[in-house]
Parts: structure tokens; C-alpha cells; sequence
């Protein structure tokens, strides 16, 4: 029976994503069909299952007013700031921010990524560049990216994959 919907991690993409524990801000870039959310929120269920806090903000293309309406909801009724008082671990990922075109929002999440707060995970996902080349070289080892080149099976990983599903190569 072939099971095409199953979702499929492989040793390499799991160990990339084990490198976002490390990180304080993870900038998740790639284009449509890459699995940029599945693979962050598959992430963040083993965080969660490990008692971690985690805030999800997705941008529905609603604009900044709505996006601070947002963090202004997840930071007041999830505690964030007792949290992190208490040095405890919040990931805080934020999907679709493509849909936002605001520098404001890039300038105050480029501001929380230079101040490197101990205990904030950041996870920022989008289908297009969020910092540009100086500010990626300014946060240095403070920011980890993925890209589609790391989301992208290779080669062994769809054979694994395809057989997994009941499906063979040709």
C-alpha cells in the first residue's frame, strides 16, 4: 500500500534541526513546497514534549498593526518575560513572514537577535530574504540559517523516503 502523505526526517535534516537548541535565532529561508513549517513545528513538538515553551505567530497577511497586536498577546498570556526571568528556554517562531512588508518588524526582530537573550529562541520563517547580508554579518554565530539546499532531500534520503512510502525508484 503506498503512503505518500507520511512525513519523512532524515538523520541529516534532524541533526540541522537539532542545531536550532543552540541558536539564538534560526532564519528558515526557502521557497514554497520546501516543508520550512512542517520541519520547524516538527522540531518544536519534541521541544514541547520536553516541557519547553513555545509561541507560535503566523503572519496571515494581515499587516503589522496585526503582528503587534500578536506579540503583544503571546508575550502578555504566555508569561514570556517570567520565563525568561526564570532562565527558562521559549522558542518563539513566527511563519510567514514574507507576507509582512514592514522594516519595523524586521528592525525590532533584528534588535532582539543582536541583544542575544539567553533563553529566547527565535524562529523566523519565510519564502524570502529576512536580513540582508550586513545584518546576517553583524549577529554572526547569534543567527543559524537553513535554506532549501538544507531542506532539499539528497539523493539516498528520497530512496529512503520513496520506500518508506511503497514507491520504487526508477
Amino acid at each position: 500500500m503506498k503512503r505518500l502523505n507520511n512525513l519523512y526526517y532524515s538523520k541529516r535534516i534532524k541533526e540541522l534541526l537539532a542545531e536550532l537548541q543552540t541558536a539564538g535565532t534560526t532564519l528558515v529561508v526557502a521557497p514554497m513546497g520546501y516543508g520550512k513549517t512542517l520541519a520547524v513545528q516538527y522540531f518544536l513538538q519534541e521541544q514541547e514534549r520536553c516541557g519547553k515553551k513555545v509561541l507560535r505567530q503566523s503572519i496571515y497577511g494581515a499587516g503589522a498593526e496585526a503582528f503587534w497586536q500578536g506579540v503583544c498577546h503571546s508575550w502578555q498570556n504566555t508569561e514570556l518575560g517570567a520565563a525568561l526571568l526564570q532562565q527558562e528556554p521559549v522558542y518563539w517562531f513566527i511563519d510567514d513572514l514574507h507576507l509582512l512588508e514592514s522594516s519595523e518588524v524586521i528592525d525590532f526582530l533584528f534588535a532582539l537577535s543582536k541583544a542575544g537573550f539567553a533563553d529566547l529562541h527565535l524562529l523566523l520563517v519565510s519564502r524570502g530574504q529576512i536580513f540582508d547580508g550586513n545584518r546576517l554579518l553583524e549577529l554572526g554565530r547569534k543567527v543559524f540559517c537553513l535554506d532549501k539546499h538544507d531542506l532539499a532531500l539528497q539523493r539516498d534520503e528520497l530512496a529512503e523516503y520513496s520506500s518508506r512510502c511503497g514507491l520504487q525508484l526508477t
